[in-house]
């Protein structure tokens, strides 16, 4: 298909100097009253016979490239017509084309006048896609083929089982244990009764300082083991998709997990 439509584009560049291009011309008014039809289209031809001259254009029925001029009524009385200008190079329509224009309190005679004024918009069009085209078919290739890209046996690096966060969790839940602990013997002891050299005996509460210890080690113990989950999770990619949230509360922190494993 590209070698036919460049030759059509050769043949039609070779043509021999002076020589006129063909050019089917069809001017369609069959939606114009029956009074005006014919005046219009009479006119429209005496207005660009010598456009199409100039450009070396000459009018040919079994020409493939063509300019079909299409006039309809938008408003009969006040005169005002829509004028499309169709543009087909090698039977194909040209897409975009020429905006349609609109021609208002215009008798016959401007009507082809407004024609023959926009007319060069539509052969310059035809032109520049003829001149595309016969690039296009010289068969240059679009892009200089690069080379290939190189191969290399180098084995991927492992991954390891754990990561930073991993180690970091491991590391606060380590103390988070220490830590509860510390506070549940703290909370066990209770109050304990100090030997003193005063006369009356004086009592430590420990409770308090547990409960303390034992809040602040639960909320790093419960972070700290998130942490590491969510990390050799991740590393182990058994999940689609892991959320990590903090969580608060009067009793405590933490960390929430989401996600499918």
């Amino acid at each position: 298909m590209v070698m036919l439509v460049a030759s059509s584009r050769a043949a039609w560049a070779a043509l021999p100097e002076g020589e006129a291009r063909p050019l089917r011309v069809k001017i369609d008014v069959s939606t114009i009253a029956e009074a005006d039809a014919p005046h219009i289209e009479r006119f429209t031809n005496e207005r660009i016979e010598p456009l199409l001259r100039d450009r070396s254009f000459a009018k040919a029925d079994d020409a493939g490239d063509a300019v079909e001029i299409r006039i309809e009524y938008i408003d009969p009385k006040d005169l005002e017509y829509a004028i499309y200008l169709d543009v087909f190079d090698d039977g194909t329509r040209i897409d975009p084309g020429v905006p349609w224009f609109v021609c208002k309190f215009c008798p016959q005679g401007m009507v082809a006048d407004k024609v023959a004024e926009n007319l060069p918009a539509a052969l310059d069009l035809l032109e520049r896609t003829e001149a595309t085209a016969e690039d296009q078919g010289k068969g240059e290739p679009a892009s200089p083929i690069g080379e290939p890209p190189t191969v290399t046996d180098e084995p991927a690096k492992p991954v390891r089982p754990i990561g930073w966060m991993g180690i970091t969790g491991a590391i606060v839940a380590g103390g988070g244990l220490a830590t509860t602990i510390a506070g549940a013997v703290r909370l066990a002891q209770g109050e304990v009764a100090e030997p003193s050299q005063a006369s009356q005996q004086r009592v430590e509460d420990y409770r308090p300082q547990g409960r303390v210890l034992l809040g602040v080690g639960v909320s790093a113990l419960a972070m700290g083991t998130a942490a590491l989950v969510v990390d050799v999770v991740l590393r182990k990619k058994k999940r689609d998709a892991v959320a990590v949230t903090p969580t608060w509360s009067p009793h405590g922190a933490g960390l929430a997990l989401s996600g499918r494993f």
